[in-house]
């Protein structure tokens, strides 16, 4: 009870903002305890035990405190063995990009589509990105995974248009991590000159949460990769508490509406209420609305009426692989 309430005392002191150079900053904190002598009887085997429990407090959100028990080491262990595998992963290309359409809800035409990441393990076959981007931005192995889609995207989009199948762009999503790396931007446009592409073939896409963190910081991030040319939409918008003052400053082109306030409409209201208030927003300050998620006829008519610009979602199609994704552009060109 006592270590609790010390905790608790360490996590409430840092809840509060630090003011650097008359900027506010916030952090968040995870504590890991482990308690002698059930935990160990050593210096050594209690810290590395501590650290281990500091992981697992990471893992389940961060900001929380966790002690230390067997099953955790089981868990560490797992962690290093599936590290491992994502390292072999990267080295051996066993990473793909697939492609999810986005299109213009008023008109039906194609706008591009959203690059998704997928680890096709060669015994544990596909893995999700859910399953692994958490340890790769840790690692910082997401560095190699995002060179990688970006790139892939790049020389998919390139192929696409000059074959006269798609007049759209591709949304990549980019992490802090890389975004934070002194090279991205030099990436992306090295990446642009290599495909003789044109920036606006390219739209990169940021969490909401993530640029809350610390807006300052990253509107003059994003401010100089829209510079330039491409363009920029915030992911999972209306979970992450945007500042509306920092909204306005941020060089933001679209919003893209978390899909657990889409899959709600049109039957419940405070759902509703949350889509059209984002909507209407978005209108007021020129940007576009993306709904993520559009699984029914019944959520796409609403999006409609409501004057959503743009959505996505397994009603329009599931993400495919590449060789899917230009087959799939012939056909529908076939049919136009």
């Amino acid at each position: 009870e006592e270590i609790t309430h010390i905790s608790q005392k360490i996590m409430q002191q840092l809840e509060e903002p630090f003011t650097i150079e008359e900027k506010e900053f916030w952090v968040s904190v995870s504590i890991g305890i482990s308690v002698a002598p059930n935990d160990g009887n050593s210096s050594e085997i209690l810290i590395k035990n501590a650290d281990t429990a500091m992981y697992e407090a990471k893992e389940h959100g961060k900001n929380t405190v966790k002690f230390y028990n067997d099953e955790m080491s089981a868990n560490s262990f797992e962690r290093v063995v599936f590290e491992s595998a994502l390292k072999a992963g990267i080295n051996n290309n066993e990473f793909e990009v697939y492609y999810q359409p986005q299109e213009n809800l008023q008109d039906n035409s194609i706008i591009g589509f959203e690059a998704l990441v997928r680890w096709n393990h060669p015994t544990l076959g596909l893995v999700p990105p859910d399953k692994f981007i958490s340890i790769a931005e840790e690692t910082k192995m997401i560095l190699d995974i995002g060179e990688f889609v970006l790139e892939q995207s790049c020389k998919d989009i390139k192929k696409w248009h000059d074959e006269g199948l798609c007049k759209g762009r591709v949304a990549v999503n980019v992490s802090g991590i890389q975004l934070e790396h002194s090279e991205f931007a030099e990436i992306l446009k090295h990446n642009l000159k290599k495909y003789n592409i044109d920036p606006s073939m390219i739209e990169i896409e940021v969490t909401e949460s993530m640029v809350m963190k610390n807006p300052d910081r990253w509107i003059s991030i994003l401010e100089e990769i829209h510079r330039i040319g491409v363009s920029i939409s915030i992911d999972d918008f209306g979970t992450g508490y945007s500042s509306l003052s920092y909204l306005r400053r941020l060089p933001v082109d679209t919003l893209k509406i978390d899909q657990s306030f889409i899959q709600d409409i049109p039957q419940e209201k405070d759902a509703c209420a949350i889509v059209e208030a984002i909507i209407n927003m978005a209108d007021s300050l020129g940007l576009n609305t993306l709904a993520e998620g559009i699984e029914t006829s019944q959520q796409r008519k609403y999006l409609v009426e409501k004057s959503c610009t743009h959505g996505q979602g397994y009603l329009l199609s599931r993400p495919m692989t590449s060789k899917n994704t230009y087959n799939w552009l012939k056909e529908i060109n076939l049919e136009i």
